[in-house]
């Protein structure tokens, strides 16, 4: 879509002037090299250093200057463009690696480059463009907490004065995160050779960081930008000045989240005009009542100020207008030996089917098979299969969709007599 055409959802499909989008799947975007992206990691990877050069010298400040305006205003080579916060994850952000058979511990690296984290950010850095919120709905166990926590030290990283907040129902959920993000902004401190320094001489505790100095008469002075992280077990708890980034994490277990959400929308504007903006996160596998809030803000996205996603992921494979939804088999990487996706990170979508099909086969449990199916789910009803505690026994509904499912036994009609 072209600049100044009216926006009312991203399409995956479509290229979008925007932004820079163009679509990278298994039969578009062939010519595209992920490697011209990555030249700072890559170097660093090989030299363990970023430039190499004196620090101070105009060499130095030529490169950190380029870096630092590819982190905030993305990179473009050629036709293809990586949004600011995508640049800064592949190239800054390190994590640990997957477990390999026979590894006893993980190593750290940098994140390979995946086609649909790429569609990802592009969809975040849209919906700001357009003054609206995100949602992301996934299936377990892809990394996506990784994009979360570099997310947050992007904010603080490149956005002066600016403060981000990660919210959680519980504090495991937040400590897990924010764990994350604090030992991204160590090795900002200690291997970018002081580019991407940033001191915390005045608020620096587990729950929150900023990054500034203090005089000799003790006035905080500075970058003064920050990340902190809330237990939001009660709305009321999200109050305060306003921020540039509101995360709700996990929100499949989020009590109350439709609340929280909702009365969030003040920390994100001032007086009607937008100054932030809000992302909500959450897996399939989730149970319970507390699936309902997030359920109904993936369905009625534009009720709740997010940008909808249009996808025919759902079972009937007609178009939906929800929010943006990650379904396994397009995030599988694959045994070791053989990667289940290409050099452009693009997933074998049917290598990938095949492969979390031929598990679900194994299952013998019915109540078991939904619960996997929900975790890695190819639909966004698998993913709110286990939603909800009504008067219909779940058990026994699960047992009768495996039937149809796995043993092809569908039952034939009886007719019946209503007595009241």
């Amino acid at each position: 879509m072209k600049i100044g055409d009216v926006v009312e959802f991203f399409d995956p499909t479509l290229s979008y002037e925007h932004t820079g989008y163009r679509p990278l799947t298994e039969t578009e975007g062939l010519d595209f090299d992920p490697k011209v992206f990555t030249q700072a990691a890559d170097h660093y990877r090989k030299y363990g250093s970023y430039s190499g050069m004196l620090p101070g010298t105009f060499s130095w400040d030529a490169y950190w200057e380029q870096e630092f305006n590819r982190c905030v205003k993305g990179y473009t080579v050629g036709k293809y463009r990586l949004t600011g916060e995508n640049y800064f994850f592949l190239n800054f952000y390190r994590l640990l690696s997957p477990l390999a058979q026979g590894e006893e511990a993980r190593s750290e690296d940098f994140p390979g480059f995946m086609a649909k984290q790429y569609e990802y950010f592009h969809y975040i850095e849209l919906a700001r463009k357009l003054k609206l919120d995100v949602l992301v709905f996934k299936c377990r166990g892809i990394g996506f907490s990784e994009i979360l926590a570099s997310n947050l030290v992007h904010g603080y990283m490149f956005h002066k004065a600016s403060k981000s907040i990660l919210s959680a129902y519980t504090q495991f959920y937040v400590d897990t995160t924010l764990q994350k993000a604090w030992q991204a902004l160590d090795f900002l401190n200690t291997s970018t050779e002081d580019a991407f320094r940033r001191e915390r001489a005045k608020v620096d505790t587990q729950m929150r960081k900023r990054a500034s100095l203090v005089d000799e008469n003790k006035n905080e002075f500075g970058w003064k930008a920050e990340i902190e992280g809330i237990v939001t077990d009660n709305p009321r708890k999200l109050r305060g000045a306003r921020v540039y980034n509101l995360f709700f994490d996990e929100a499949g277990t989020f009590v109350g989240l439709k609340d929280a959400y909702i009365q969030a929308r003040a920390l994100v504007e001032n007086a009607g005009r937008r100054v932030g903006q809000r992302a909500v996160g959450g897996t399939g596998g989730d149970s319970g009542p507390q699936l309902e809030g997030l359920k109904t803000m993936f369905y009625q996205p534009k009720a709740f100020q997010i940008l909808p996603y249009k996808n025919r992921y759902g079972i009937s494979g007609d178009v939906q207008y929800t929010g943006f939804f990650i379904p396994a088999y397009e995030m599988w990487f694959g045994p070791e030996d053989e990667p289940g996706f290409d050099h452009r990170g693009v997933v074998n979508q049917a290598r990938a089917r095949a492969h979390y099909e031929k598990t679900w086969e194994t299952f013998e449990d019915p109540k078991a098979l939904q619960k996997d199916k929900a975790e890695y789910c190819f639909h966004p009803e698998d993913a709110f299969l286990l939603e909800g505690s009504n008067n219909f026994d779940q058990e026994k509904l699960a047992e009768q969709k495996a039937a149809i499912e796995i043993h092809k036994t569908i039952p034939l009609p009886r007719q019946m007599q209503l007595r009241w």
